[in-house]
C-alpha cells in the first residue's frame, strides 16, 4: 500500500511537467475558430508549421508560425491569445473597433507589431516600441515606452 500511495505521488508531481508537442503543417489540426481567424485576418501568408503543445493536465496551446517568422498563439477553443508580428504590420482588424480607433487617432505614423490578449486586458505594441494597455472594454488605461 505504500508503494502505491509513493507511485501515486511520484505521478502527481511529475505529471504536470510531462507533455508532448506536436509539430505539422496540417491546419486541420488547429480548432475551428483559429483556422476562421487565420483565413480572415491572414489569407495570404503561408503557414511553416503548427506547434500543439499538449499538457497531461493543462488544455492544448497552439502556435502557428508563419514563413515570414511571424506567429499566433491560441488556446485550446481556438481564441488567440498573442500575435507578434516580429517588426511586420499585425492587421488591425484583429483589433476591436475602440483600441483601433485610440491607436488612429493618437498613433496615426504608428502601427501594431505585437498584440497580447488576456481575460481581462489587451496589451499593443507599435513599431516605435511604444506599449499601450487596454481593458477587456477596449478602454485606454497607460502607455509604456
Amino acid at each position: 500500500m505504500k508503494k502505491f500511495f509513493t507511485g501515486l505521488m511520484f505521478l502527481l508531481l511529475v505529471a504536470p511537467f510531462v507533455h508532448a508537442d506536436d509539430i505539422t503543417k496540417d491546419e486541420m489540426k488547429l480548432p475551428a475558430e483559429a483556422r476562421s481567424f487565420i483565413k480572415q485576418h491572414f489569407p495570404d501568408m503561408e503557414i511553416s508549421h503548427i506547434k500543439i503543445d499538449k499538457g497531461l493536465l493543462r488544455s492544448d496551446k497552439y502556435e502557428v508560425v508563419f514563413t515570414n517568422g511571424v506567429e499566433m498563439e491560441f488556446d485550446h477553443e481556438g481564441k488567440w491569445k498573442e500575435i507578434d508580428g516580429k517588426h511586420h504590420m499585425v492587421p488591425s482588424s484583429v483589433l476591436p473597433d475602440q483600441i483601433r480607433n485610440y491607436i488612429s487617432s493618437n498613433f496615426s505614423r504608428g502601427h501594431v507589431t505585437k498584440v497580447e490578449r488576456t481575460s481581462i486586458r489587451y496589451e499593443v505594441e507599435l513599431n516605435d516600441d511604444v506599449t499601450l494597455k487596454f481593458d477587456e472594454d477596449g478602454n485606454f488605461l497607460k502607455l509604456d515606452d
